[in-house]
């Protein structure tokens, strides 16, 4: 999972920080929970955030920058490998060249380790 798409009632430090962000704003995220989630569901749905303890059981997974998700699927026995890139944010790697290729290759990687 490269840039999970989750969320939760409580804001995390990244949405907070990224309030303004230029690819998805904090706003527009909020919309397109509520168009994706059940009527009258809030983002500590299932459907949106795993954190709430109903994911159990995944494959091997490769989670950069889920934090709180890297520790919930380690706690499960999940192997995981984790890409936290200080100061990365979402789509970094669609401007900036050297983080394409750090993400490809780690990605690469990753596929290859199997």
């Amino acid at each position: 999972m490269n840039q999970p798409y989750f969320s939760g009632v409580e804001r995390t430090e990244s949405e907070l920080r990224l309030i303004e962000d230029s690819y998805v704003p904090l706003y527009v995220n909020d919309v397109l929970w509520i168009l994706a989630l059940p009527e009258n569901a809030n983002r500590d749905h299932a459907f949106c955030n795993p954190l709430i303890g109903k994911v159990k059981r995944l494959p091997r997974c490769m989670v950069d920058r889920g934090k709180n998700l890297v520790k919930l699927l380690e706690s499960f026995g999940v192997q995981v490998v984790s890409l936290i890139v200080e100061g990365g944010f979402h789509g970094a790697e669609l401007t900036n060249v050297t983080a394409a290729q750090e993400l490809y290759n780690s990605i690469k990687d990753f596929i290859l380790s199997v």
